[in-house]
């Protein structure tokens, strides 16, 4: 990719945040949650198999979307939420392949790009081990291990008690897998089963709100910012 392309895409993903709320896990939500009722609509309304089954194409590309977007979220989020700013950027240092000459700073300079913004737009978050890498590195610690085996309460008014299961590792690289199978291929003898994108659906789910506790949690509210203390 060429530096003003890569300026460009960051141009992009600013854009696109400005139109979210500032909470990721609410992002992903109404997402998730626009497919779920377009789904249901389609399926209720029509009867055409193909047709279903275009639905579910479009509701597996669209899950990922939102898991995609999540992380971009979060990500950004531990940078504007905890303090240690600097420390933060020299952790994830060794996340950007791409050099910098004084062109480049003119660039970045006048145009306010964040550090931050040029280090997530250096990273794939539709591949869960380099989801792992980043996330990992910005912690310290092991990011997939330290969601294996935990039990979660997720928020809301009826708190509900969770563990991921032991296969939902495997259940995300199928379900990413599968999006790019779509994306970038097409078979017109795929059919999928509605209780398998299902299936792999509510995995996805139960990750992103595993994520959202632990890295709140474990990370972003112990490393608060004074000015955001009062809002606990």
């Amino acid at each position: 990719m060429k530096k003003e392309d890569w300026y460009d895409r960051i141009k992009q993903l600013r854009n696109s945040k400005e139109n979210r709320t500032v909470r990721p896990y609410n992002n992903f939500m109404e997402k998730i949650n626009r497919s779920e009722k377009l789904f249901e609509i389609i399926e209720k309304k029509i009867s055409y198999e193909d047709c279903i089954n275009e639905a579910l194409y479009q509701y597996v590309i669209s899950d990922i979307t939102a898991f995609e977007v999540y992380f971009k979220d979060i990500f950004l989020a531990v940078f504007k939420l905890c303090k240690d700013y600097e420390g933060n950027l020299k952790k994830c240092n060794k996340l950007v392949e791409k050099r910098f000459d004084l062109e480049d700073f003119v660039v970045i300079s006048s145009r306010g790009i964040l550090l931050e913004e040029i280090i997530l737009a250096s990273q794939n978050f539709q591949n869960i081990s380099d989801i792992e890498k980043t996330f990992s590195t910005l912690t310290g610690k092991s990011f997939i291990g330290n969601l294996k085996g935990r039990t979660f309460t997720s928020g809301g008014l009826e708190a509900i008690m969770f563990q991921l299961d032991e296969d939902f590792y495997t259940k995300l690289i199928e379900y990413l897998d599968l999006r790019h199978s779509l994306v970038h291929d097409f078979d017109p003898m795929l059919r999928l089963k509605k209780e398998k994108i299902e299936e792999l659906h509510d995995n996805l789910l139960l990750f992103i709100v595993a994520s959202d506790v632990y890295l709140h949690r474990d990370f972003i509210e112990p490393n608060l910012r004074n000015e955001f203390l009062s809002n606990i």
